[in-house]
């Protein structure tokens, strides 16, 4: 059975640039990872890859294990990646954050 975490990222890159995903595990009966999109099937608990999607993309990250495995997502977006913040940090209070692309 797949797990799905209910966990994702998010990972800004320039366009033509590459973004890196990294996993570790120390998953019990360690199989492999595998990534959609045609990146990759990694047979190391560690490690990582570049990627350079044209587009925003939403890479699958799938863990498998002799009992099933587990999936998590990162989002590489291309585009503008100046994040203005705005907050009311003054108080304290997060709740006031903001972020403009």
């Amino acid at each position: 059975m797949i797990q799905n975490l209910g966990k994702s990222f998010v990972i800004r890159a320039t366009p033509g640039r590459t973004a890196t995903l990294s996993w570790s595990t120390n998953a019990d009966g360690f199989i492999a990872v595998a990534i959609n999109h045609h990146v990759s099937i990694i047979s190391s608990p560690t490690g990582s890859v570049d990627v350079t999607p044209p587009d925003t993309t939403t890479y699958r990250i799938f863990l498998i294990t002799e009992r099933g495995g587990s999936v998590v997502g990162a989002t590489v977006t291309v585009g503008n990646t100046n994040i203005i913040f705005s907050d009311g940090f003054g108080s304290g209070d997060t709740s006031a954050w903001s972020v403009t692309q």
